[in-house]
């Protein structure tokens, strides 16, 4: 455990508050600083709001962290998990858990959960600094702050390293019933836990100067639901400022699309039925829904549910296609307040549903696409026919990705089947979602693909680039990542790249190749900004155009599918992963 210190810092608003200051990192955070209030369950969040504040006031206590929302405690060991069971990370967090319960903190808490993390460097510069606020993944089921995967302090302490230091924000909001049911009995519009990101970029607007960041440079970072979340705020009703750029990662708005009340509605049933409480009168249903108790819930419900926010047509009025992601006029999406947005994929991104489809029996799994390509393409869903033309996107599809038809099963071999399906399940709802974000930002999107190796050794994913795995070489909280001269190179370039963003430094500074000369590099520049910045494998970094990307990396399948067309390879990926 590295040694800390306490250290008081001044706000103008909160007042003095006392954070924890790790030496080694250079580094202060400032912990379980509330954003937000919650009246009561099912309620909306109210922005706090401060008066100003005299500096002989005790100092607030922010050394450890506040309560996340309540969830399965199954969900941390699925997050890690998806990387490699790492005994020091299992550690780190029973640590964080004793350590608030020393002071009277819970872990989760319905009401108190609207917190923050403020991460800032030690030392002194000139101005303010630029702001980046990470989102918590996590299925909109589970996840919070105070994981210890995602700590911001090692990416602070790299960012003073290469000369653009940050102030980094870490948010919890409300998730899994919570934060994302919707109802008509309980007159209940959803989208709770998008009110809480929007309540928490409204007090960072607010408040930040006071913690030395600068409102009008902030950039916001997700990854997986935390993507799809931001993604989703940029197409809601809002005029006002959120974040002034974006780094989507590994989600969009369509991975998780806004369902209507219908929906919706049919969702609440099978709750309501989990909870046992199918059997009461309306009244007592509503009775039991504001008043049982988190953890009975908890318990009661499975970790992990298909939550989603809800087109409530306030906040959220439209439905959200791949077609508006992908036209660059569409009203909803693009708003001018968010300057510009990098997004992208992991290789490997459909090992965050191994459980749902990869750990199928392998018949099953087979029978599963056979089944969703039949009902996606075929005039006759019960049969796949070699010979049928109209049938030809189908063996398109499985000769693409090296896959059996259903009477050449035992042909193949079984591991290699796996894989296939696997990069088949990436591609659709991950690759090609943020492909098509990336073409309807035109000039001001940027686009990245991770294709690096994951080196845990005892991870189901040994070997590929798998869901989260760039966040943690980003955040640099896995410390065995980072043992050799290429793989800590390799995190100074994500680094760079991350920070050059933030910074707005052009695209010819940020990549590890040769610059081009003067009077090319206005050219250069532009061509660039149409690159795809591609991180491995073999810790490599580099910039290709997008044609040779999808030939090196993803044996021309981008090709076949805009041959195909959106909607079919949309629907084709709702139907194999049983979201329709």
């Amino acid at each position: 455990m590295p040694s800390t210190m306490p250290s008081t810092l001044y706000h103008p608003e909160l007042g003095p508050l006392q954070g924890y200051t790790t030496p080694s990192k250079k580094t202060t955070e400032y912990r379980n600083i509330k954003y937000a209030s919650i009246s009561s369950r099912f309620q909306d969040p109210l922005l706090l709001s401060y008066a100003p504040s005299s500096t002989n006031q005790i100092p607030k206590n922010c050394t450890t962290f506040g309560p996340s929302c309540p969830q399965h405690p199954a969900g941390f060991t699925y997050d890690v998990n998806l990387i490699g069971e790492v005994p020091e990370m299992r550690q780190e967090m029973n640590r964080r858990k004793s350590d608030s319960l020393s002071v009277g903190s819970s872990e989760n808490d319905e009401l108190e959960c609207l917190n923050l993390v403020v991460a800032v460097p030690e030392g002194n510069f000139e101005g303010s600094l630029p702001v980046v606020v990470w989102v918590h993944g996590g299925g909109f089921s589970v996840g919070g702050n105070s994981w210890p995967q995602y700590d911001l302090s090692n990416l602070v302490s790299e960012s003073v390293g290469i000369g653009k230091p940050v102030i980094a924000v870490s948010i919890n909001y409300r998730v899994g019933l919570f934060g994302f049911l919707a109802s008509s009995e309980l007159g209940l519009s959803g989208n709770l836990g998008l009110k809480d990101q929007i309540c928490a970029f409204k007090w960072i607007w607010k408040y930040i100067s006071g913690l030395g960041g600068d409102p009008e440079r902030v950039s916001a970072i997700g990854e997986s639901a935390g993507s799809i979340c931001l993604s989703t705020l940029l197409h809601i009703n809002h005029s006002e400022p959120l974040f002034s750029k974006a780094i989507l990662m590994s989600g969009d708005p369509t991975l998780r699309r806004p369902r209507d009340m219908k929906w919706q509605d049919s969702h609440y049933q099978s709750i309501i039925t989990a909870l046992g409480l199918q059997n009461l009168t309306p009244k007592e249903r509503i009775e039991e829904m504001l008043t049982m108790h988190p953890n009975e819930i908890v318990d009661k419900l499975p970790a992990f549910m298909h939550w989603s926010p809800t087109i409530d047509n306030t906040l959220i009025t439209d439905e959200i296609t791949v077609g508006n992601l992908l036209d660059p006029n569409h009203r909803r999406g693009k708003p001018e307040w968010c300057k510009k947005v990098i997004v992208g994929s992991a290789a490997h991104d459909g090992t965050c549903l191994h459980t749902r489809l990869l750990a199928l029996p392998l018949a099953d799994l087979l029978a599963r696409i056979h089944t969703s390509l039949a009902q996606t393409f075929a005039p006759n869903p019960n049969t796949i026919s070699l010979n049928a033309t109209t049938h030809d996107p189908i063996l398109r599809i499985l000769e693409a990705y090296s896959l059996p038809l259903p009477n050449h099963v035992g042909e193949l071999n079984a591991q290699e089947i796996y894989k296939n399906a696997l990069d088949l399940i990436s591609d659709l709802r991950f690759n090609l979602p943020s492909r098509a974000m990336r073409r309807g930002f035109a000039e001001r999107g940027g686009r990245y693909e991770f294709h690096q190796q994951n080196p845990t050794t005892n991870s189901l994913f040994t070997g590929m680039a798998s869901h989260e795995l760039e966040i943690s070489f980003l955040f640099q909280n896995y410390a065995h990542f980072l043992v050799t001269p290429e793989a800590r190179t390799f995190v100074r370039g994500m680094s760079e790249v991350v920070l050059g963003f933030v910074y707005d430094e052009p695209p010819a500074t940020v990549a590890q190749e040769d610059e081009s000369s003067e009077g090319d590099r206005e050219r250069r520049e532009k061509e660039k900004e149409k690159e795809i910045i591609v991180f491995g494998p073999d810790y490599k970094i580099k910039r290709v155009e997008e044609q040779e990307y999808d030939r090196l990396y993803r044996g021309c399948r981008g090709a076949l599918w805009d041959s195909i067309g959106w909607e079919r390879w949309f629907e084709l990926g709702e139907r194999v992963q049983g979201c329709i």
